[in-house]
């Protein structure tokens, strides 16, 4: 089964999350993205939430460097941009071409 951040109900992922220890909630794809990468991209943070809550690594890194938080704040999704700060995310972490969340906050003008 895959995490689909899209689904805002999220009764199949929790359960998953909470019903065993063999889950890898870091799995990553061969771009290095990971669940958590995808639900601070898309903004879905009740997934979000339920990884970090499943020890989801804050501040794991795709194939570009990218952290969760990188894409929390390039799409402007201020409320998993803060659940990820109070989880520890690392504010001034560059990507691969030295970019920090807040470049690409406000490089996309979100603020």
């Amino acid at each position: 089964m895959t995490l689909d951040p899209g689904n805002r109900g999220l009764p199949e992922e929790k359960e998953l999350l909470g019903s065993t220890k063999k889950l890898n909630v870091n799995y990553q794809d061969h771009d290095g993205f990971s669940a958590l990468h995808h639900a601070s991209l898309t903004g879905t943070t009740e997934l979000l939430s339920a990884l970090l809550d499943a020890q989801a690594t804050v501040d794991i890194k795709d194939s570009n460097g990218m952290r969760p938080l990188h894409y929390a704040a390039w799409q402007g999704k201020g409320e998993s941009v803060l659940l990820l700060l109070r989880s520890g995310a690392s504010v001034n972490a560059a990507s691969l071409d030295g970019q920090i969340p807040l470049h690409l906050s406000a490089q996309y003008g979100h603020w």
